[in-house]
């Protein structure tokens, strides 16, 4: 792996991780914030996946499109299939949460179930990466 690329895949997957951080001290908090949480959940996969891409040197477009970016990641590693149910409900919480209030079906339930499949999305893609160190 190119340094460059190495150096951006170490910056995306921490930048993750701390998108995955936030979310869960955001639904943790008193009171639970919900808009907050979807969004740096969907951060957290939207980078980690970002950060796979990297890792292999594969461009990727300044997009907030998780299904477009997983598609991608699925052309290089198949196994990628394996949590296209997790990004799939998370890509409604690209933008949405920044600018409008909370839906009535929003709940702290989806919340939590949006940081589980952040961490999902995560943990798997943290599987495809070299190790910290050869990053």
């Amino acid at each position: 792996m190119l340094p460059e690329n190495a150096a951006e895949a170490r910056d995306l997957i921490y930048l993750a991780n701390i998108d995955l951080l936030a979310a869960e001290r955001l639904l943790r908090g008193d009171p639970p914030l919900v808009e907050p949480t979807l969004f740096h959940a969907q951060q957290a996969a939207e980078k980690a996946l970002k950060a796979f891409l990297a890792s292999r040197g594969q461009p990727f477009r300044r997009t907030h499109d998780l299904v477009a970016l997983l598609t991608e990641c699925e052309r290089i590693a198949p196994d990628f299939s394996q949590v296209q149910s997790a990004v799939i409900a998370l890509a409604p919480y690209a933008v949405a949460p920044r600018y409008d209030r909370v839906q009535p079906s929003q709940t702290e339930q989806d919340a939590e179930r949006a940081l589980q499949s952040a961490g999902t999305t995560y943990d798997f893609v943290l599987s495809q990466l070299p190790t910290v160190t050869e990053l």
